[in-house]
């Protein structure tokens, strides 16, 4: 890591970068905000360590390994792989913005007999919705929507890194849009409207906002499948950095 570093940002003489701004272990660039977390794993650390100043980083400090590679690990993630930003901006949004129409034509698509849910109709256009069909047809009803069956598709419908937090967001969301009394139970079938949220909307609703994060046009299909790869590849991402935590305030 340090070496990367002191070649692509202080390798020349030239950059002048205030050293607060440095990580004291191995001096990369802290993001411009930082989280609690981050701020306590420093605290951690720095008291476990003693001074080291050197060339390009006059409050450096030095340590054994384990003592900074949790903090190092931390701000890695939080300067370089999701702004802290991307998730805080989910909560701002209003609710009409998550899946408003696509939300709507999936479960309220209009289906009225058991070939127009499982077979035909908008839902059809749902990846997530696609999946449990196939499902379907290969374990039964009662299979996936049991708790194995939950269990299995646990890892699928992760909303990638919007984390447990994203996942409170886009759930309450879409049951603000979605009342429980205006929904028949046989349009969200084999599930109830919680498990139907859950293994179908929050998924689909987390794909659309990490499109529109990548600049991906929503009409493509190919860009569905790149926005999906994202969102399973970032999932142990966003349980690290978002995880649910019941203290935490949206509106802080």
């Amino acid at each position: 890591m340090r070496g990367v570093l002191d070649v692509t940002l202080l390798g020349s003489a030239s950059v002048d970068i205030d050293p607060s701004r440095l990580c004291p272990f191995c001096d990369r660039l802290f993001p411009e905000e930082t989280t609690s977390q981050l701020d306590d794993l420093l605290a951690r650390a720095l008291q476990r360590s003693y001074r080291d100043p050197r060339p390009k980083n006059s409050l450096g400090r030095r340590a054994n390994l384990e003592v900074f590679a949790a903090l190092c690990e931390r701000h890695t993630f939080e300067k370089e792989l999701v702004p802290k930003a991307v998730f805080y901006r989910l909560g701002q949004r209003e609710s009409a913005d998550i899946l408003h129409d696509q939300g709507r034509r999936i479960a309220y698509g209009g289906a009225t007999t058991f070939h127009e849910t499982f077979v035909t109709g908008p839902r059809m256009e749902c990846v997530f919705w696609q999946e449990v069909v196939a499902e379907l047809e290969m374990y039964g009803s009662r299979r996936v929507s049991g708790i194995g069956g939950q269990y299995a598709s646990f890892s699928r419908t992760q909303p990638g890194y919007y984390g447990g937090l994203g996942t409170i967001v886009m759930s309450e969301t879409l049951y603000m849009m979605f009342p429980e009394r205006t929904v028949s139970s046989h349009w969200v079938e084999p599930f109830s409207l919680q498990e139907f949220i859950g293994r179908i909307l929050v998924p689909e609703a987390a794909m659309r906002l990490i499109m529109e994060d990548m600049g991906l046009d929503g009409s493509d299909a190919g860009n569905k499948g790149k926005a999906i790869e994202v969102m399973r590849a970032s999932t142990s991402y966003g349980s690290y950095m978002f995880a649910d935590d019941s203290s935490h305030n949206l509106s802080s």
